[in-house]
């Protein structure tokens, strides 16, 4: 006895919910494995737990979000640095650093409310916080509309954004 229109239809969705339950168990495995263990401290290629200041001015609340980890080193808000940083890899600056910072061949951040007192070396440098002292960038130094700027610039490029303060002397590298 052949099958009906609705006994097809019936077996087609039976098929369908299946399907989606065999694709949710492999996400959820391949999501398992691929998020660190508490075991081995978590602190290689994964997602840490951060708490940001929510986006909108007129709340104050914190809001929980998984951000990625920042590639290189950082410098957190809470951290204050005295001395001279060498490094092999970019530099992201939340915090205070009353010192140099030589990372020849990387990026150096000074993000909005990171401070550096002496002196940048970098390849490219990226302004949004407070510099004083020495900047210097073999491709380009960016200043973003929250930079304030004081001492001396020397790179071949220089891009500054309408807010940016500078009091500081711009010379080219050659």
């Amino acid at each position: 006895m052949p099958m009906e229109v609705s006994g097809w239809l019936i077996l087609l969705g039976l098929i369908g919910v299946l399907l989606i339950l065999l694709d949710g168990r492999r996400r959820q495995a391949h999501h398992d494995a691929t998020r660190p263990s508490a075991s081995t401290g978590g602190s290689h290629g994964g997602a840490r737990p951060a708490t940001l200041p929510a986006i909108s001015a007129a709340s104050s609340p914190e809001t929980s979000v998984m951000l990625p980890e920042p590639p290189g080193t950082l410098v957190g808000a809470s951290l204050r640095v005295r001395g001279r940083i060498l490094a092999d890899e970019p530099v992201t600056v939340c915090g205070h650093v009353a010192g140099d910072i030589e990372a020849t061949g990387q990026r150096v951040t000074v993000a909005a409310g990171g401070e550096v007192q002496e002196g940048i070396a970098a390849r490219h440098v990226v302004v949004d916080g407070r510099v004083s002292g020495r900047l210097q960038a073999i491709r380009q130094v960016e200043l973003l509309s929250c930079a304030v700027v004081e001492g001396t610039i020397v790179s071949d490029r220089l891009s500054c954004q309408a807010g940016a303060r500078l009091r500081a002397e711009v010379k080219s590298p050659n």
